[in-house]
């Protein structure tokens, strides 16, 4: 899936979250929760979203890519990791690219409450399905944390990717979503491998 995707969602999140503030990009590097919500202490080496969700890494070949502490004027957070084996691909200027067998998106958007934030979610959702055959659509549990995941296979000719798997949830007054999206003959199981990602997320006590 390409990277433009998750700013439509983004975008999509901003509208709907009443009381989000004019887009300005910048970065702003928060300080550090001391404790997650189920009582243990912040690690340092997590990939800390904002001061929202901390992230063990998701193993499986994937590499941190990019990790934008802030995309607006509020809480807007995503991060990314894609695999280090790569195939080749005819990039949108028709020159041959290399591309990841398989990459990783979270992003995490503030709303202005809880009510705001399912808003939000239900229209990534409905938007997922849209955009993709959903094969299949379960309920699990995290960590704690209850996400909804959608597991799909790319239907149109665009998109180099051909299956994958999106979790969604919302806590506290965030909507958040996470994919793994990888090519067709990609070895990994996506639905197996985003589950265990969702089992490294730790959220801030503070929340």
């Amino acid at each position: 899936m390409k990277r433009r995707k998750l700013w439509l969602i983004a975008l999509a999140a901003l509208i709907a979250c009443v009381g989000i503030g004019a887009m300005q990009l910048h970065r702003w590097q928060p300080k550090l929760p001391e404790r997650t919500a189920d009582g243990a202490s912040w690690d340092e080496q997590w990939v800390t979203l904002g001061s929202v969700l901390g992230v063990e890494e998701p193993g499986n070949g994937l590499a941190l890519v990019d990790n934008n502490s802030i995309l607006t004027a509020d809480d807007t957070y995503l991060a990314s990791w894609a695999s280090a084996q790569t195939v080749p691909h005819a990039g949108e200027d028709g020159e041959a690219d290399d591309l990841p067998e398989a990459q990783l998106y979270l992003l995490a958007q503030g709303c202005k409450d809880a009510a705001n934030a399912a808003i939000a979610l239900d229209e990534w959702i409905a938007r997922e399905r849209d955009t993709y055959d959903v094969l299949e659509t379960r309920a699990e549990v995290h960590n704690g944390q209850e996400y909804t995941i959608l597991i799909y296979a790319v239907a149109s000719d665009e998109n180099p990717y051909a299956r994958g798997a999106t979790a969604f949830a919302t806590h506290q007054n965030y909507a958040l979503t996470a994919e793994l999206t990888c090519v067709d003959g990609y070895a990994g199981d996506a639905a197996a491998m985003l589950g265990a990602f969702l089992d490294g997320f730790h959220y801030n006590a503070a929340i």
